[in-house]
């Protein structure tokens, strides 16, 4: 980062994007840079990297594309993309490293569902919990703590955006295992403000909500309308229209009024964290929820779609005007642009939901977990907001899933397969020690390829 001492103003900001062969995120990203003001008032330098070289070149094709359209049309984006093929390369002299790695890629994340499924033990996302967020902390935890330690010695003063799931460990994990800044983002607030502002027939921009929890275990403490407290409203408008049809339906109303908070994270998602209650055969049919991978971006359904796309700007066969009219370049990547303005610029912003070290935000949940909170973010960095309480019962379920967390991350830091069983256990998902054994050896055994060697010297 340069600074010019007259001014105090940034001249050039280098981001590096890890894991940049992301099939949605990449492109998402760079048109999040075109329109904002970060390559308006500076030079934005985005250096992608990516251990499949085939999707990094994809993506820095299609990126290039991109930024040469906007360019042409703006004439004020100074942005410049480049690749690395080493991640110590493109960490010298970041000041941002954006992670959206997926270790294992479409294959591994496959295996996280369906070979649970062979024992009839049911996952809907399979990404945060359940023996695929298990699985996918042991995969991924070495890797991104690894990362920040390189950070740490090539350039100390950076700060790491987390995308990658599940995000609540990978995140606690840079926090506890490195010195390197971290905050982690999930865009599925934005879904949740556009079913609420279209539910309850009020302007998204007149919404205020205030969010806690852990991430895709989040809940609305505060629901602000126009005419005051908004819960009033939501009760309202379900008695007048019924239940909504969509990915916040049964389960998340169900929630509602159980608890009396509305959940932000879509059914399949908030479900998971009640595996007693929601992940079984026979209810999963009866609140009409998804078995993964149906309806994710790992069935081929609707990833195909997508790849395809992707390619066809690769090679020209559309023009790049269509392309960036997707839906899925919509929200991803938008946040962390802001983020890094806020910071760049002291330019204050809120956030709905970020995720960061919990040190009294919500009380009765330890200080040193990562939760979900509400912040306002300027140059001197985030400022959560404390929220107070929540339910017993759902800080119940959130202090079980923190510890589960830390267990999960010692054991991908140990490669010790009792652990990881203690947290097969404490998961709720399995119901026996000699399911949880023979289950655990099998997804190693069969993700071997993308597992530290310690976790087979036993």
């Amino acid at each position: 980062m340069i600074i010019q001492a007259k001014i105090n103003m940034v001249e050039e900001v280098k981001i590096s994007l890890i894991g940049a062969g992301s099939l949605t995120f990449t492109p998402a990203l760079i048109k999040a840079v075109c329109e904002s003001e970060l390559a308006k008032e500076c030079k934005v330098i985005l250096d992608l990297f990516d251990v499949d070289l085939k999707a990094l070149e994809t993506s820095y094709g299609v990126s290039n594309k991109v930024a040469e359209y906007y360019k042409k049309s703006r004439k004020d984006v100074n942005l410049e993309i480049r690749k690395s093929l080493g991640r110590k390369e493109s960490f010298e002299n970041t000041d941002f490293a954006i992670l959206t790695i997926g270790v294992g890629g479409v294959q591994a994340t496959l295996m996280d569902g369906e070979i649970p499924f062979e024992y009839n033990v049911f996952q809907s996302v399979a990404d945060t919990v359940g023996p695929g967020g298990l699985m996918r902390c042991i995969r991924h935890v070495p890797v991104v703590v690894e990362m920040a330690k390189e950070l740490q010695d090539i350039s100390p003063k950076a700060t790491i955006i987390n995308y990658s799931n599940p995000m609540t460990p990978l995140t606690r994990a840079i926090q506890r295992e490195s010195k390197i800044r971290v905050y982690g983002l999930c865009t599925g607030i934005f879904g949740c403000v556009n079913f609420l502002s279209n539910f309850l027939e009020v302007n998204r921009e007149k919404l205020s909500i205030l969010e806690a929890g852990i991430n895709h275990f989040t809940w609305i403490t505060k629901l602000g309308v126009p005419e005051g407290d908004g819960y009033p409203l939501l009760e309202k408008m379900f008695n007048k229209k019924g239940l909504p049809t969509g990915n916040r339906s049964i389960v998340s109303f169900e929630l509602y009024k159980l608890f009396g908070l509305f959940p932000v994270a879509g059914d399949r998602h908030v479900a998971e964290f009640f595996p007693s209650i929601f992940m079984n055969e026979k209810m999963m049919q009866k609140y009409k929820i998804p078995s993964f991978p149906d309806g994710t971006v790992y069935s081929p359904e609707r990833r195909k779609p997508v790849e395809d796309i992707l390619i066809k700007a690769f090679e020209g066969k559309i023009r790049i005007e269509t392309f960036l009219q997707q839906e899925f370049l919509e929200k991803e990547g938008m946040e962390a642009i802001t983020l890094i303005e806020s910071i760049i610029f002291n330019k204050k912003n809120f956030f709905v939901g970020i995720n960061v070290q919990n040190d009294g935000c919500i009380s009765s949940v330890p200080s040193w977990a990562v939760v979900e909170v509400p912040a306002y973010i300027d140059a001197s960095g985030v400022h959560p907001i404390n929220v107070g309480s929540l339910p017993k019962s759902i800080l119940g379920i959130i202090n079980k899933r923190v510890f589960w967390y830390e267990i999960g991350i010692d054991a991908a830091l140990t490669y010790d397969r009792n652990l990881a069983i203690q947290a097969l256990l404490l998961d709720g998902y399995v119901n026996s020690l000699d399911l949880a054994r023979e289950l655990l050896n099998r997804l190693l055994e069969k993700e071997k390829n993308w597992l530290p060697s310690g976790w087979f010297k036993q």
